[in-house]
C-alpha cells in the first residue's frame, strides 16, 4: 500500500515539474547589472579549467552560455521567462538570440520524463531496476528542495 501511494506522489511531482516548465510563466523585462566571467578549475592530471559566466539584474541570477554572454553588455534588456509554480528561470530573451537555462531543462524536463518512464518500466515491464528507481527517486527529490530553497 505505501509502495503505491510514493509511486503515484511521484508521478505527480513529475507531472508537477513538466508541466512547471513547459507552460508560459511570468515574462520579465530586466537590465542587466552584470556579466561575471568565473573560471571553473579541475583538480586533476590535466589541469583543465572552462569560464561561466553568471549574468545578475534585479530580478534573476543565472548562468549564460559563452555565446549569448558575447551578444549582451551591461545595461541591456533582457526578457526572462520564469515558470509559473517554483519561479525558476526557464528561458531567456535578448534582441533575436533566446536560450533556454540548461540547468532548468535537466531538472525541469528530463529528469521528471526519466523518472515516469523508469517507475513504468519498473511496474509495466517488471523489470527489476529497484536501485536505478532509489536514485532517481532521491534526485528528484533533491530537485525539488533546490527549487523550493533557491
Amino acid at each position: 500500500m505505501l509502495k503505491k501511494v510514493l509511486t503515484i506522489l511521484f508521478y505527480i511531482l513529475s507531472i508537477v515539474f513538466i508541466v512547471d516548465f513547459l507552460f508560459p510563466g511570468k515574462e520579465i523585462t530586466s537590465t542587466v547589472s552584470s556579466i561575471k566571467p568565473v573560471r571553473q578549475s579541475y583538480y586533476n592530471a590535466g589541469g583543465n579549467s572552462h569560464l561561466t559566466y553568471t549574468l545578475k539584474t534585479e530580478d534573476a541570477q543565472f548562468i549564460i552560455s559563452k555565446e549569448f554572454a558575447k551578444k549582451i553588455k551591461q545595461g541591456d534588456s533582457i526578457t526572462i521567462k520564469e515558470s509559473v509554480v517554483f519561479n525558476e528561470v526557464n528561458s531567456y530573451r535578448f534582441n533575436d538570440f533566446s536560450e533556454t537555462y540548461s540547468l532548468r531543462l535537466f531538472s525541469g524536463l528530463i529528469l521528471p520524463l526519466l523518472i515516469i518512464l523508469i517507475i513504468v518500466a519498473q511496474t509495466k515491464f517488471h523489470l527489476k531496476i529497484s536501485t536505478l528507481s532509489l536514485i532517481f527517486k532521491i534526485i528528484l527529490v533533491g530537485n525539488l528542495v533546490y527549487v523550493i530553497f533557491n
